[in-house]
């Protein structure tokens, strides 16, 4: 099995020796005895076996975290690709090869599955945020490396952006319980392995402590696992040889369980696998409202493990409700709010289901709300001997004591003025006002105005008086 390797400028193929089973340059096959590292420690107890590729004898192996020295073997590895690193995901086992190729593996059978390429150069640590429902990749031998987001379906890599180390590489990464991504990273075979906090937006890593206490090198691969919240690493130490040991991610740094029978990449973790629930429906609810005043909103959203189902709302003003429910998937669920401040708002929602994965923010409502009212003047229309109008108030306030006026500049004798005052228009209602008894002869302009406290209108209409008849001109 071959492996393209670059350290600093130089770039090796590196293959296995069968001779003394090393590889010639680079990651190393059981290079020092199993009984020159100290072994023992237990693990907690599980009923689900961890897994992982033996690079020693490329075979797919199941292991207990207890005795890590004793790698039961299931099938041989089969891709082409040196295997890095694994993760679980939808109860899935999930790897990749160097070449960025992604594979699911049968646990019981240990046969992979060619899922696609990753278009990924370089292809290292693999891991899934339950909290979202996404698979990330880090991918570079040379720093800094780099973040991506894998299409599952496909295999695809989208990148996310740098990791910004300066490293060699960063190596594995994993996701635990609260959707935060860790990685670790190769410096050199002389110089102690760093950990790190990676941004899953930007692909940012903030280095966590002065190291994990060993100088790092060739194959490893580190998992998280979700069920008892302990980070373990198959670890290569370029000074002892393969060890099985933890990382503390709030330190980084890092404590020796035991001895692995050989270099150990592919390694995954089984656990109580939960999926979050699908992006909810838009909003639903009013385009317009008043200030102090509740408003009802509704959303729905479908748990693909049918799940019972949390919403929560953005109310666009600082403010978010309290998660409500559960409710049965698909189910939906309602709550209210009101704004005090007058503006366009954007309400969003998202679901979490009881086993608190989250789904993404929905698209946006948009309601306005209003602190006065909006007037609003509509059609202006002649006949004999007036003119009429309309005056709406489109908001959600009443208009009260609202005075409006009507002009006519030019062809009236009689009637050129008029005006009053109307003592209400509720919210969304309208009133018709009419002009003076007008008589004259030619083109004339009508200008109507309106105005309460908080809002007013004008409007101009061209016409023409035919004696006692107002033709309003279209």
């Amino acid at each position: 099995m071959l492996l393209c390797v670059t350290f600093g400028t130089v770039t090796a193929i590196i293959k296995q020796n069968p001779d003394n089973n090393l590889l010639s340059t680079g990651f190393a096959k059981n290079a020092i005895p199993i009984s020159n590292i100290v072994s023992g420690i237990n693990g907690p107890e599980r009923s689900l076996p961890f897994y992982a590729v033996n690079d020693g004898t490329d075979y797919f192996c199941s292991f207990d975290p207890s005795t890590p020295g004793t790698f039961n073997n299931i099938a041989l590895a089969t891709p082409s690709g040196f295997i890095q690193n694994a993760c679980i995901a939808a109860g899935v086992y999930w790897v990749t090869d160097q070449y960025g190729t992604l594979y699911t593996v049968d646990l019981t059978t240990g046969v992979f599955t060619t899922v696609g390429a990753s278009g990924a150069t370089d292809a290292m640590g693999l891991a899934y945020d339950d909290t979202t429902g996404k698979m990330f990749m880090t991918a570079g031998s040379t720093n800094p490396g780099k973040l991506y987001e894998i299409n599952m379906g496909t295999g695809l890599a989208t990148l996310i952006g740098s990791l910004g180390n300066t490293g060699f590489a960063m190596i594995s990464i994993v996701c635990d319980n609260d959707g935060q991504l860790y990685g670790v990273e190769i410096t050199s075979a002389s110089t102690p392995g760093q950990f790190y906090s990676i941004d899953k937006t930007t692909g940012a890593a903030t280095k966590i402590g002065n190291g994990v206490g060993f100088n790092m090198n060739y194959g490893q691969d580190a998992e998280y696992d979700k069920d008892n919240d302990i980070l373990y690493f198959c670890a290569y130490n370029n000074d002892a040889g393969p060890e099985f040991r933890t990382i503390d991610k709030t330190t980084g740094t890092s404590t020796l369980l035991g001895s692995l029978p050989g270099q150990t990449t592919g390694f995954g973790i089984p656990y109580s696998s939960n999926m979050p629930p699908e992006t909810p429906t838009v909003p639903t609810g009013p385009d317009g409202g008043t200030i102090n005043v509740e408003y009802s909103f509704t959303t729905t959203a479908n748990d693909p493990e049918l799940d019972q189902v949390y919403y929560m709302f953005d109310w666009d003003d600082g403010t978010t409700s309290a998660w409500i429910g559960p409710f049965a998937s698909g189910a939906s669920g309602t709550t209210t709010h009101a704004w005090e401040d007058a503006g366009t708002y954007e309400v969003k929602a998202k679901a979490k289901d009881v086993n608190g994965g989250e789904s993404d923010w929905s698209s946006a409502h948009s309601i306005t709300i209003y602190s006065v009212p909006v007037l609003e003047i509509n059609n202006i229309t002649g006949g004999l001997f007036k003119v009429k109008a309309t005056i709406k108030n489109t908001g959600f306030v009443d208009a009260d004591h609202v005075k409006w006026t009507m002009t006519l500049v030019g062809g009236a004798f009689i009637g050129k003025e008029a005006g009053g005052t109307i003592l209400s228009i509720p919210a969304g209602e309208e009133k018709t006002v009419t002009s003076a008894l007008i008589i004259g002869l030619g083109k004339t302009v009508i200008t109507l105005t309106a105005s309460c406290v908080g809002s007013s209108d004008a409007k101009d209409q061209n016409a023409t008086i035919l004696l006692f008849f107002i033709k309003i001109k279209a």
